[in-house]
C-alpha cells in the first residue's frame, strides 16, 4: 500500500538512475523505467510530469545541499546528463546521505500503469475470515 500511496499522492519529487525507454520518443517525457526516489517519481508522474520537472527538482536539491558537500554538481550522482541521466554506482547512496528520500522499494513504470490504467484491477488483499464470537485480529477462543 505504501507504493500506491506514493503513486496516488505523486509524493514529493523523485530522482536518479533512469534507463532510456525506446517507446518514449519525446525527450520532454521522463525516460525512467524505474523510480528510486520520491523526488523523481513526483516530478515525472505529477500534473506537470516531465523530464524538465525532474531536472528542475534535482537542480533545486543540488543547490539546497551544496553547503553539505563541497563541489556538489549533477555529475556527483550521474554518469551523464540528458537524455538518460545514468546514475553512478554510488549515486543513490550519495543522494540519501544528503537527505534525499529513497523509496522503500523501487517503483516501475509498469506498476504505475497498472494503477492508473482505466479498468485495471489490482490484486485485492486477502481478508481474514472472522469466526462467530470473534473480532478481526482476535483468534477464536480468546
Amino acid at each position: 500500500m505504501k507504493i500506491l500511496r506514493y503513486i496516488v499522492a505523486g509524493c514529493g519529487l523523485a530522482f536518479i538512475g533512469l534507463g532510456a525507454s525506446a517507446d518514449m520518443a519525446d525527450d520532454k517525457q521522463c525516460h525512467a523505467e524505474t523510480f528510486y526516489t520520491q523526488m523523481v517519481l513526483g516530478a515525472c508522474t505529477g500534473t506537470d510530469g516531465s523530464q524538465d520537472a525532474a531536472k528542475d527538482a534535482m537542480k533545486a536539491f543540488v543547490v539546497a545541499k551544496q553547503n553539505q558537500r563541497t563541489g556538489l554538481t549533477c555529475l556527483t550522482c550521474h554518469e551523464n546528463l540528458a537524455p538518460n541521466y545514468d546514475r553512478r554506482p554510488d549515486g543513490l547512496h550519495t543522494f540519501e546521505t544528503l537527505g534525499g528520500q529513497v523509496l522503500p522499494s523501487p517503483v516501475t513504470v509498469a506498476a504505475i500503469k497498472r494503477y492508473i490504467t482505466p479498468g485495471a484491477v489490482p490484486q485485492a488483499p486477502v481478508h481474514q475470515k472472522i469466526l462467530p464470537g470473534t473480532t478481526a485480529g482476535t483468534p477464536a477462543g480468546h
